[in-house]
């Protein structure tokens, strides 16, 4: 297959941890010819095209990637396109995703995650479908509205951007916190959208991150933050553990799993702190070398086997 990854610049990951590159290096050591390309290269005149590499990976290697080959080109010669750009999920994001729909109207190249669902899948409001799962949350673009709510609460908030990733913004707060207006504020600057969120304090033994691909668990991990420190990103040294899923969370997954498949989401990875749904990642889900590291599993196996199948799908629905 013909894959390509839709990245931020290739030299800024990092091989040792990142989800995308572990992928490319699965590709690349399987046969296909693995592309990649930024927001940036991405353009459209009467078809979609971009400045696109042709690239190699090896993570057994320094350096860890080779460039093949350059060339500005129309990009429906793919099979399959990766989305893995980091958010903010701002307004050059949702355009990006507006180009690659023209793409996937004029092709059979087959979008992961498809850009119709990305639109309406935004990770942090996707998840309030299912608002009996998760913490009392408030999202608003009001001050008064979302201090309302953290008055309201007799322990401990977050504040949290709608629109960015790897806990940027975030913040713990209570109602007499002093910073508590700045916070807000600056949470709120340009008419933005903020998540005012009811505290748990079980997220200091840790939270799950579960994958799933066509709308099945195929595995997860458990990220355990550092003494002092409740947001449980791995790039603020949280601790990896296998996870396993509990029955009020397999009871969760379920339901996820069939609006999952409706809304045509390849591979999503979710997150649960004490049983409670926080976010639906759509975007660039991460943990997968984590995964395979702890479990002695390649996930990326069964992505790209499901890969192959949705591919030949969408090449037989455009012969017909």
């Amino acid at each position: 297959m013909k894959i390509a990854f839709l990245i931020d610049p290739l030299a800024s990951l990092n091989p040792k941890k990142d989800t995308s590159l572990s992928f490319m290096d699965f590709a690349s050591r399987n046969g296909h010819e693995v592309y990649v390309f930024t927001a940036n290269d991405l353009y459209i005149e009467t078809e979609v095209r971009a400045n696109i590499q042709q690239v190699t990976i090896d993570l057994s290697q320094e350096p860890f990637y080779k460039i093949v080959s350059s060339e500005n080109k129309d990009i429906s010669f793919l099979d399959a396109i990766f989305i893995r750009k980091d958010p903010p999920v701002n307004d050059a994001y949702n355009n990006m995703l507006q180009i690659l729909s023209v793409l996937e109207d004029q092709s059979d190249v087959f979008v992961i995650n498809p850009s119709v669902s990305l639109l309406k899948a935004n990770e942090k409001i996707y998840g309030t479908r299912f608002a009996k799962y998760g913490p009392k949350t408030r999202i608003t673009a009001s001050y008064d509205v979302a201090l309302d709510f953290i008055k309201s609460q007799d322990g401990k908030c977050i504040i949290k951007p709608v629109n960015d990733c790897g806990s940027s913004g975030v913040y713990l707060v209570d109602k007499d916190d002093p910073n508590l207006r700045p916070l807000l504020e600056q949470g709120l600057e340009q008419d933005n959208y903020v998540i005012v969120q009811e505290f748990l304090d079980t997220v200091y033994q840790g939270d799950k991150r579960i994958f799933f691909l066509e709308g099945e668990v195929v595995g997860g991990i458990k990220r355990i933050p550092q003494d002092g420190e409740f947001r449980c990103a791995m790039g603020l040294g949280a601790k990896v553990e296998l996870a396993t899923l509990a029955d009020e969370e397999l009871e969760l997954a379920q339901e996820l799993s069939e609006i999952f498949k409706k809304d045509d989401l390849f591979f999503v990875g979710i997150d649960l702190i004490g049983s409670k749904l926080i976010e639906v990642n759509v975007t660039s889900p991460t943990g997968v070398q984590q995964y395979n590291k702890l479990s002695n599993e390649i996930l990326e196996e069964k992505i790209f086997q499901k890969l192959e199948e949705r591919v030949k799908k969408n090449r037989s629905r455009s012969v017909r």
